[in-house]
């Protein structure tokens, strides 16, 4: 009989906890998760983006869990429930953010590995926080937002989730008469049926700040009432901060339960539904500090079978400016005396870096397309490209301005996916190839002169090129090498990783004359060698003379004099392929001008897959951290060892730095290209003076195939892409939220400030820059602006300047390189850093 006893009452208080939670429309709910249901929080980020921490209720010390990051751009305030869409019982957790004035939609899957997916715009214009439930309205319920609006009252919007497109109708608007709203709570009471509802709204009608309750019948015409004013006593609302209310389980009709930010503390008031005239009770102070909104439920802690307690409040409470802080969590007790505890955690801390040693990551852009392609204009803007998702028929792209964050999206008539891209002397972007049809053969240009920047259509290449390599030539033409002719790679074999069809691999080259036009092609016997990895090459133009030509494991080396190869070939220590789809990246080492060699050429590969045939390769198949360096004044000519990464990486990202170290990041620990599910969220930074790694600061976002990072001319590191169809799960999703590292050396003083420079060079001159900090500059260079996809960067180059004199303390006298071997023309980021390392801005110089 106990035994049976037991069960029944086991069964029994589990359907008890698993209770529907109450709904509520703040940053805080009980989900679903978990037998007890756990806490889910979900706040902005202090880097940008938004947190989310969730609380294990099932514990017995109750511990938080996160936080995990999500969301592009600065994300200033978030609403979050916990929706009937999903696979599983559970339901995705929705999330309605607001970034500037514009309002997003993220959501979470129900199931592992529990995935953010979003943005999704919504509406422009919200002045505040929002305000999101579900709503009872429609067979499978909507959703219902409401949010303060810059023109002044309430904006309501509502998502229809019965129609297939999941539409957002709106807006109706409401409250116009009573001030300027800072901050909103909804709710769906069980007034009218199926349910009003309930608004209150934090107003700034002159002075004092109030709070207003508005509602909206159940039944049409829908009409929303005119504001009742609380009554607060002499515990105002604090300007600028968001409310929190839910109808709970105490009484019998269920009251309104409003919590809200007053000065120095927080405070409590409710509504007694049960008496004919609904009087709301005078408010009840509680906890201490500085508060930005709180968010308020009903937990099932405290509540009883019998209904002799109805389960306590939970309270998350904002702290810090900005709404960018950490949670407090208070609770009151479900029953009499209702004592409201002492403030029992602070939760949803956020990792911290050291920012002198290991730098800062920030989520501060969205790009508003898949940044698979990315280019640093010589106006400091950023190129993005790809194909567009719609229509993968034709191309898309966006020029970020990463100092103001502005974005603009042209439109293209072919498809440029997956093809290569260089900078042309003049500061046009040249892209070649694309992505099947037409496009693959296609030759464009992108000029940022103007507003936003323009494409050009230039004809048609003789060959398809579909993952070409594009380098630019000591005299101004493009060598553009490789890919495949059928716009798809070429089929292999899984047993000897043989190509069945040599006719896709495009064995060839081909030299495009910015006035001339493109020459014939011409043999590149390296890539039937070294097929199928003749996707995606690493080619470099060596002080020499000669380009530099890798492709597999194999490495040849064409003379530009001659248009001849040598006969040497050189194999990397690794048989593993370093090229796609066995991707690594690869530098050509910062060429100095004082070293004991001058402009001492080394290329260095990093990391890559960590099989030789990727066609055997899993998602679980371990990638390589080993890096390669081939010094190009050694004898005899070979591949040797270079320090390993602390993370074995494919698919990552090297960046040149102004300081002349190297910085790597993204990737993912295991598989090969589009098929890695283990992304490296720490970056590395690599030393050539005494070949050693450093290990820094974590990004926030996952870095996996189709990502992308480059230089900016503040020192910083953009980061973009990945995540996108071509993914494997959980990652096929578009990412559009583009990161932002600043190195170690932004925190280590102030900077050198440029007050002028030349603005074009000639080769092996000196010139003038005027500095204020003359005396402490310690070096200076030319660093080529990148144009980066598939974890090569096409463009990306360092050449030292001699500093040949000072004058006054105000100047530095510098050389220029010496020739074009050394820096091809065009446009350069010129640097200047002082002892501690510190760049300054970069002032774009045309070189040539």
């Amino acid at each position: 009989m106990a035994g049976l006893l037991e069960i029944v009452t086991r069964f029994f208080s589990e359907l008890w906890l698993r209770s529907e939670p109450s709904r509520n429309s703040g940053f805080l709910i009980q989900s679903r998760h978990g037998r007890k249901g756990n806490f889910e929080l979900v706040l902005p980020s202090q880097l940008g983006g938004a947190k989310h921490c969730w609380r294990d209720n099932d514990t017995e010390d109750l511990s938080w869990n996160g936080p995990n990051f999500f969301g592009s751009s600065d994300i200033t305030a978030t609403s979050l429930i916990q929706s009937n869409f999903g696979n599983s019982e559970l339901g995705h957790l929705e999330v309605v953010a607001l970034s500037g004035q514009d309002l997003y939609h993220y959501w979470r899957s129900d199931e592992q590995p529990y995935s953010w997916f979003g943005p999704t715009w919504i509406a422009s214009g919200a002045a505040g926080n929002p305000a999101l439930i579900q709503s009872r309205f429609g067979d499978k319920g909507n959703f219902e937002l409401v949010f303060p609006r810059v023109d002044g009252g309430l904006a309501h919007y509502w998502r229809d989730n019965d129609d297939a497109a999941l539409r957002w109708v709106g807006p109706s608007i409401f409250g116009e008469s009573v001030g300027v709203i800072e901050g909103v709570a909804l709710i769906q009471s069980n007034f009218g049926t199926p349910g009003n509802l309930e608004v209150i709204a934090n107003v700034q009608s002159g002075f004092p700040h109030w709070l207003a309750h508005f509602w909206r019948e159940s039944d049409p015409p829908f009409r929303w009432s005119s504001p009742t004013q609380i009554p607060l006593g002499d515990a105002l609302p604090s300007p600028g901060t968001q409310p929190g209310l839910i109808q709970s389980r105490h009484g019998d009709r269920g009251n309104f339960e409003v919590v809200y930010v007053t000065k120095g503390s927080l405070a409590h008031l409710w509504r007694d539904n049960d008496d004919a005239a609904l009087p709301w009770i005078r408010p009840t102070r509680f906890g201490t500090g500085e508060f930005r909104g709180v968010s308020v439920i009903q937990s099932n802690f405290g509540k009883s079978i019998f209904r002799t307690r109805e389960g306590n409040l939970e309270v998350a409470a904002i702290e810090g400016g900005q709404g960018r802080g950490r949670a407090a969590i208070y609770w009151r007790q479900g029953e009499a005396p209702w004592q409201w505890s002492d403030r029992t955690a602070s939760v949803c801390d956020e990792p911290t870096c050291d920012s002198t040693t290991e730098g800062e990551w920030r989520v501060r852009y969205t790009s508003r397309i898949v940044g698979i392609h990315a280019a640093l204009l010589r106006t400091g803007r950023v190129l993005f490209y790809t194909y567009r998702e719609e229509d993968k028929d034709n191309g898309e792209s966006s020029v970020l301005d990463p100092v103001t964050g502005d974005l603009t999206r042209l439109p293209l008539d072919r498809d440029p996916f997956c093809a290569g891209q260089t900078m042309l002397a003049d500061g046009r972007v040249l892209v070649a190839g694309g992505s099947g049809g037409s496009s693959v053969r296609s030759l464009h240009t992108f000029s940022p002169a103007g507003a936003a920047g323009a494409w050009q259509y230039l004809g048609d290449m003789a060959d398809g090129r579909w993952y070409p390599t594009c380098t630019t030539l000591p005299d101004g033409r493009v060598f553009i090498v490789g890919g495949s002719g059928g716009g798809g790679g070429p089929a292999v074999s899984p047993e000897d990783c043989s190509v069945a069809d040599k006719a896709s691999v495009n064995a060839t080259y081909e030299v495009f004359d910015p006035r001339a036009g493109l020459g014939p092609p011409q043999p590149a016997p390296i890539l039937s060698a070294s097929a199928p990895y003749s996707l995606y090459p690493f080619v470099f133009v060596l002080p020499s003379g000669k380009l530099l030509i890798h492709s597999g494991n194999r490495t040849r080396f064409l003379d530009l004099g001659t248009w001849t190869f040598d006969a040497l070939e050189l194999r990397t220590l690794s048989p593993t392929a370093r090229t796609y789809p066995s991707q690594g990246s690869c530098v050509l080492l910062p060429l100095l001008p004082d070293s004991r060699i001058p402009y001492h050429a080394r290329v260095m590969v990093i990391g890559g897959a960590g099989v030789s045939c990727p066609e055997r390769a899993t998602l679980t198949t371990s990638a390589t951290n080993k890096c390669e360096i081939l010094d190009l004044e050694a004898t005899p000519l070979a591949w040797g060892p270079a320090a390993a990464m602390t993370h074995s990486r494919v698919m990552p990202d090297a960046v040149l730095l102004p300081d002349g170290t190297v910085l790597v990041v993204g990737g993912s620990s295991t598989g090969v290209a589009d098929a890695a599910i283990s992304p490296v969220f720490q970056a590395e930074l690599y030393q050539p003076a005494d070949d050693s790694w450093t290990t820094l600061c974590s990004m926030r976002v996952a870095r996996l195939y189709h990502a992308t990072a480059l230089l900016l001319p503040d020192g910083r590191v953009l980061t973009a892409g990945g995540g996108e169809e071509f993914n494997a799960p959980p990652f096929e999703m578009p990412e559009y939220r583009v990161e932002v590292f600043s190195p170690p050396y932004l925190f280590r003083g102030p900077r050198p400030f440029i007050s002028s420079a030349p603005s074009s060079m000639a080769y092996d001159r000196p010139y003038t820059i005027g500095t204020r900090e003359a005396a402490s500059i310690a070096s200076a260079a030319l660093v080529a602006p990148g144009a980066v996809t598939h974890s090569f960067n096409m463009n990306q180059r360092y050449a030292g300047l001699v500093i040949s004199g000072r004058v006054d303390g105000q100047s530095i006298e510098v050389i220029s390189p010496p020739n074009s071997r050394i820096a091809p023309p065009g446009w350069y980021m010129l640097f200047l850093l002082s002892n501690a390392g510190v760049p300054s801005l970069a002032e774009f110089v045309h070189l040539g």
